[in-house]
């Protein structure tokens, strides 16, 4: 364990601060502090605490949280002027509605990190180490999807106060970053996040069939977004068996925050050399889902039992209309064995009419 932070005035009992609801509306909430650990403070919206056992998850914290997160990626900056600690808000969330938000688990706020009150947005800032736990959601704060969460949050603090407050790097993609954030709740309970490998098997959107795309995230950005950034991250991982887990400290530390930062990474770590561009990364995964080989490069290595995925057909039909975004993938199933061995020998490796960044991969039965 790295040596206890130095210890300053700790912030009121009672402290009123601001946050979010789901529709952005900034909201002032007054906590009490219900829990207390070296590395973190726990407050909890007045009259919110029910019978949890807040010093359990201030300890679960520091004995879990911190230590995982921090050998995985390092230590946060920390705030100085205003908490010596990592501060964890327990709120209830609204929606736009006005009911209870149900669907967001928990977030983190990178303004709270920036105490300048001349940076536009800043008069919403806390000014110091925080991240927000939804108690509207329908698991109580001790459900293991509310505990990765923790894992997932600080991730995000982690990233960008290294990257950005203390190396001057600019903040990485989002796609990356949540994908650090799903891996990082994966290593830290050291279980797969199964939910994400279900809720792209169930598809109930069809935005998976229909190409959804890797490296583009939306404001509708929904379990499959964090299921694709999240496994391609794995399969990256599993394909790097020299490297481990340590390939996602390469990438986080690569200046870019970008896909250079994946190349730079698997080549630095002695990973695959058949993945030594984000083109065939992102055509490896891909076929890997399709695949689940039992070893080689399409393939999620000895844990494949873990990461088995259903292949669909898209739900809409093809046409000129349909698009396809960076990083996305259509299944086209076809018995018409002559036009699949025709594109096998395709120099160009596209279907008719489709554009330059568009490749077709065949797979004979």
């Amino acid at each position: 364990m790295s040596a206890a932070p130095q210890q300053r005035a700790p912030l009121a009992t009672n402290y009123p601060f601001k946050a979010f609801n789901a529709d952005e509306t900034i909201v002032t909430i007054n906590a009490t502090l219900r829990g207390e650990s070296e590395r973190c403070y726990v407050y909890v919206e007045n009259g919110q605490e029910g019978t949890t056992n807040w010093e359990a998850i201030a300890d679960f914290f520091t004995a879990r949280v911190w230590e995982e997160d921090t050998r995985l990626f390092g230590e946060p900056y920390i705030v100085t002027n205003t908490s010596p600690k990592i501060v964890i808000l327990y709120y209830r969330m609204k929606n736009d509605k006005g009911s209870e938000e149900k669907n967001i688990l928990g977030f983190f706020y990178s303004r709270d990190m920036q105490t300048s009150g001349a940076i536009p947005g800043n008069e919403y800032s806390n000014g110091m180490n925080i991240f927000y736990m939804n108690l509207s959601f329908p698991y109580g704060p001790n459900h293991s999807e509310m505990q990765r969460t923790l894992f997932h949050e600080f991730q995000h603090m982690i990233n960008y106060s290294r990257r950005t407050l203390v190396n001057g790097y600019p903040r990485m993609c989002t796609w990356m970053d949540e994908g650090l954030a799903e891996s990082v709740e994966h290593y830290g309970l050291g279980t797969y996040g199964d939910s994400r490998v279900k809720s792209m098997n169930a598809d109930r959107s069809g935005r998976l069939a229909n190409g959804c795309s890797l490296t583009v995230w939306t404001r509708d950005a929904d379990d499959i977004n964090y299921g694709l950034a999240y496994t391609f991250l794995q399969y990256l991982r599993l394909q790097s068996t020299s490297a481990g887990w340590n390939i996602l400290r390469t990438i986080f530390d690569h200046p870019s925050g970008d896909t250079p930062a994946l190349v730079a990474a698997m080549s630095a770590t002695g990973g695959n050399s058949n993945l030594n561009t984000f083109e065939k990364m992102v055509y490896g995964y891909h076929t890997a889902r399709f695949l689940n080989a039992d070893s080689g490069l399409y393939s999620f290595g000895n844990e494949r039992n873990n990461f088995k995925f259903t292949p669909r057909s898209p739900s809409k039909t093809i046409n000129s209309s349909t698009k396809i975004i960076a990083g996305g993938a259509l299944y086209l199933p076809t018995d018409d064995r002559a036009a699949l061995a025709a594109y096998s020998t395709d120099g160009s490796g596209r279907p008719s009419g489709a554009g330059a960044s568009i490749r077709a991969y065949p797979h004979l039965p």
